[in-house]
């Protein structure tokens, strides 16, 4: 079995965007939402937080108690309420308006343990007029945690200071630890609900492919000319899907890792692997070309070798060239891959019994959180983008033409047609193949352009529509042969070198077999023989907001897409 690191981090999706700045973690305060700096790794509210220790944190700010405690509130005594609870009498609320006691809130917190670890658990006290003894602190959730302190502390606990006690979460416990956290003072006991998540991780290799859906959603605003979506999710929901082989001794870890689905589960995205060969133990810095990658600071890598050895391991910074870990490398490899990892929940789990202890599992499942990502500019002509990039789009078309309405039929035999728009759908059904990273990242910067709305793009048929009568020779006026479109349209030429141009159509004038269309002059002017393919270019947004992606390897992927007119 694999040696894995052990670190203790905040469950949050990173943002793709920030491969040079500060990692993102759980709030300092879950009320004010501020974000705590990049050395902090632990969940925490204002009073109770869950520390990684060895690892720098800063956290909450001791304010002095001279500060605070400047009042000697044991010679004021809170008009209207003549207990021992004592309050500022400047404040003149009876003392029901500040409560001496121990803040052990939120009631509930948890964090993720990706291998053994000690943990560090913070109180603070907010008594004025006395100090209350601790006499100790119990936390029971069973097996696989252990106190590594003696659970018993006969001093008084001063007032805007803090307490620290340790234990240790263990990997060979269950998935997660729930249990009771109990401060016995004088005064009584102070009780907090605190879940410990150990992440599992599910290393198994895909047998054929590996499916992503990326799905926004949006709302549709109909009318008789246009139709406008607004959206309601900014960013995607990322789900993913996969078989693969289990052995019968990984039955049990499969059960495991499926048995509690509220249990977040690292992923590998297996579609964006890359060879690294030797890395030796104690690597922090990783020498991987991350242009066309999904790896992403705050995020997670997965090294993994056939031998069996694997890890993951948190990502703190990444540039083009290199990725820093959070965590040293704990395994020697001399021929390792890696691949960037996204928690995620599982939706759906099973397996079958392929032949004698051999089984086929599966898993269907969904990212722990949105990943925003900021899009990636586009091409646009006459301010609308441009789907650009024919090669990642086969040539294969299927074009459907319909008018939405409804047929109305007397019984008779008369039929007649009512249409509810005023104008003619083009559908046009696209099957994308790309081969190679750069490639498949273009697919997927398209794709995240819309930037969460049903927007507008220009794309064309990829067809030849048109066809040039004479050369071009610049201008605002070019021949073609006859064409039954209907001015104002756009169109696109794309030429044997490789060049593109985009145009519009304002008007034309037919004569003996010949168009002649009026049009934004072209950059260039060109041949007969130079054209490639002269395509009508159509308004067009997606029919779905649903894209599901299938990767049958690193290096192939495919997307089928269904457009509409707009």
């Amino acid at each position: 079995m694999a040696n894995h690191g052990g670190i203790v981090v905040a469950i949050d999706s990173p943002y793709l965007s920030a491969r040079t700045t500060s990692i993102p973690t759980w709030s300092l305060s879950i009320r004010t939402a501020t974000t705590p700096p990049v050395s902090n790794v632990y969940n925490s509210s204002d009073n109770l937080s869950v520390t990684a220790l060895g690892i720098s944190s800063n956290s909450l700010t001791s304010v002095p108690l001279s500060t605070l405690a400047s009042e000697d509130h044991s010679t004021y005594r809170s008009r209207g309420f003549n207990s021992n609870h004592r309050g500022p009498a400047h404040l003149d609320a009876g003392g029901y308006d500040f409560f001496e006691h121990i803040f052990v809130e939120p009631e509930s917190t948890a964090i993720k343990v990706l291998n053994v670890t000690n943990l560090g658990l913070r109180t603070m006290s907010t008594y004025r007029y006395k100090s209350p003894s601790l006499a100790s602190i119990t936390l029971d959730t069973g097996a696989g945690t252990s106190m590594t302190l003696e659970p018993v502390y006969p001093y008084a606990h001063a007032p805007f200071s803090y307490l620290d006690t340790i234990f240790t979460a263990t990997k060979n416990g269950p998935s997660a630890y729930t249990g009771t956290l109990v401060f016995n003072y004088d005064t009584g006991d102070e009780v907090a609900q605190i879940t410990i998540v150990r992440v599992l991780d599910a290393p198994w290799r895909p047998l054929d492919k590996f499916t992503e859906s990326l799905e926004w959603r949006t709302r549709v605003i109909k009318a008789r000319s246009l139709e406008t979506r607004s959206a309601l999710r900014e960013y995607p929901r990322v789900s993913y899907g996969y078989e693969f082989l289990l052995l019968g001794r990984e039955l049990n870890v499969f059960r495991a890792a499926v048995g509690n689905p509220e249990i977040p589960l690292l992923t590998p995205l297996w579609y964006d692997e890359y060879p690294l060969g030797a890395i030796p133990a104690g690597s922090l810095t990783l020498n991987v070309d991350t242009t066309n990658s999904e790896f992403v600071g705050g995020g997670y890598v997965f090294l993994v070798q056939e031998d069996g050895l694997f890890e993951f391991v948190e990502v703190l910074t990444i540039t083009d060239s290199t990725i820093s870990l959070g965590a040293t490398v704990v395994n020697n490899y001399s021929n390792v891959t890696i691949m960037p990892a996204v928690l995620t929940l599982i939706k759906k789990a099973n397996y079958d019994n392929y032949n004698n202890d051999v089984y086929k599992g599966s898993l269907s499942l969904v990212e722990y959180g949105a990943i925003p990502r900021i899009p990636t500019a586009q091409t646009k002509f006459d301010s609308i983008d441009v789907l650009t990039t024919t090669s990642i789009i086969k040539t294969k078309l299927q074009a459907t033409i319909s008018t939405r309405g409804q047929y109305l039929d007397n019984g008779v035999g008369i039929v007649r047609f009512k249409a509810i728009e005023n104008r003619v759908r083009n559908s046009l059904e696209h099957l994308w193949a790309t081969s190679g990273y750069e490639q498949r990242a273009e697919m997927k910067n398209w794709l995240y352009s819309r930037a969460g709305q049903q927007k507008k793009f220009l794309m064309s048929t990829f067809q030849n529509d048109l066809f040039l009568a004479t050369d071009y020779l610049g201008g605002t006026s070019m021949d073609v042969l006859a064409v039954h479109f209907d001015a104002p349209f756009y169109f696109q030429v794309q030429l044997t070198s490789g060049a593109s141009y985009y145009g519009f159509c304002t008007s034309k004038v037919s004569d003996s077999g010949v168009d002649t269309l009026t049009i934004d002059p072209l950059a260039a002017a060109f041949t007969l023989s130079d054209v490639k393919i002269f395509s009508i270019v159509l308004e067009q947004r997606y029919a779905s907001d649903k894209f599901k992606i299938t990767y049958k390897n690193h290096q192939i992927a495919s997307l089928k897409t269904l457009t509409t007119g707009v």
